[in-house]
């Protein structure tokens, strides 16, 4: 496949087929930027926090936790627990657990170091670090409003990380090990990896819904939403990366470029189920999210029942989306998927259309037309 700038009748990029693509087969597959499981999920499926390849029953799961809960962090711990499988745990104390050492290495460079809450019992001295308080006020907020913007954080993490690489003030406070490759280098490229997806933020995006009188009250609420969400993260980064000049924390830390990327999230993140719908997560997929609405589709994306762990941090193979063709594609058609669930695209059109309106377009496909 590949992806034109101009996808035809205004629609921007779009995803097309170089040859012929037969009903049944693969027309490509993708991996996440970055994913996460839903908050609410991890209390009915135990899994990798990086990669989400199950890690056991939750019942395994209280075991390992009340046996490594007293642990003294500053370096992970790996065991096998009663499903056999190795797992390993946060260096930094908390609660988040990995099928590898390299997903828990990753996790920590890349981003954790800025986010881990640290232990929630025994040995726990917030004073040392009271980027725990903000970082467990951060996510009880996400938790009680939008856990997408946990995701937001995440991501934002890695770019203030990759900035202060070469300073070394990105470890100099957690220890995060990171390497010494160009800090601007390091964040473009996480910022292209999700630049085809890049809106305005989410506060300005979202459909006015019906109900609402006052557009201008309704957009002011979802700022403040997002505005009490960044002042959090914004405390917990601060007091974990030691002093930045005025000039960088204006570069580092914008309310804009994080309510861009959560609002990038809600309207391009495609949903994760995995573990026979036991895993329920979210990713940004850079392919997918090239790809153009139809109520007519011609591919349908699909996660595959891989339990293989990723190599030296890599996502597991589970976390991997395909696209299968539900019909011939022909050369140079452009592929299509559904922004609307199977139950969604049975409804009538006007109803179709207002289930679309954030994505901010009316479809014009021959079912719509």
């Amino acid at each position: 496949v590949e992806v034109r700038s101009n996808a035809g009748d205004g629609k921007g990029k779009g995803v097309f087929a170089r040859s012929i693509i037969e009903q049944g087969y693969v027309a490509f597959e993708d991996e996440p930027v970055i994913s996460m499981q839903h908050s609410a999920s991890k209390e009915a499926s135990w899994a990798c926090d990086r990669c989400m390849k199950r890690l056991g029953s939750l019942g395994d799961r209280d075991a390992f936790l009340g046996t490594a809960g007293g642990r003294v962090s500053g370096s992970s711990s790996s065991s096998r627990v009663g499903s056999g499988s190795a797992v390993v745990r946060c260096r930094g104390g908390c609660s988040e657990c990995y099928c590898c050492t390299s997903c828990e290495t990753v996790a920590w460079r890349h981003y954790h170091h800025l986010l881990c809450c640290g232990p929630l019992a025994g040995g726990d001295r917030e004073g040392d670090d009271p980027g725990r308080h903000y970082m467990r006020e951060f996510n009880d907020h996400a938790d009680s409003t939008n856990d997408i913007f946990r995701l937001a954080a995440r991501f934002y993490a890695m770019i203030v990380a990759s900035l202060l690489k070469d300073k070394g003030e990105g470890s100099s406070k957690t220890g995060s090990g990171a390497g010494s490759d160009s800090a601007e280098s390091s964040a473009a490229s996480f910022l292209d990896a999700i630049r085809c997806g890049w809106k305005a933020p989410w506060w300005s995006q979202v459909a006015l819904p019906h109900d609402v009188e006052d557009e201008d009250e309704f957009r002011s609420q979802l700022k403040e939403l997002a505005g009490d969400s960044f002042a959090l993260l914004r405390a917990a980064l601060k007091s974990r990366i030691g002093n930045v000049s005025e000039r960088e924390e204006g570069s580092l830390f914008s309310l804009d470029v994080y309510g861009s990327l959560v609002g990038m999230f809600e309207l391009n993140n495609l949903e994760i189920f995995l573990h026979n719908g036991e895993l329920e997560g979210t990713g940004f997929y850079p392919l997918h999210s090239m790809m153009n609405h139809s109520c007519e589709p011609n591919v349908s994306m699909f996660y595959e029942a891989d339990e293989e762990e990723g190599e030296e941090g890599d996502y597991s193979p589970c976390s991997k989306v395909y696209a299968y063709a539900l019909r011939d594609i022909e050369e140079g058609e452009e592929i299509t998927c559904s922004y609307l669930d199977a139950e969604q695209l049975e409804l009538e059109t006007e109803e179709r259309q207002d289930l679309l309106r954030d994505y901010g377009f009316r479809c014009t496909c021959s079912s719509c037309t």
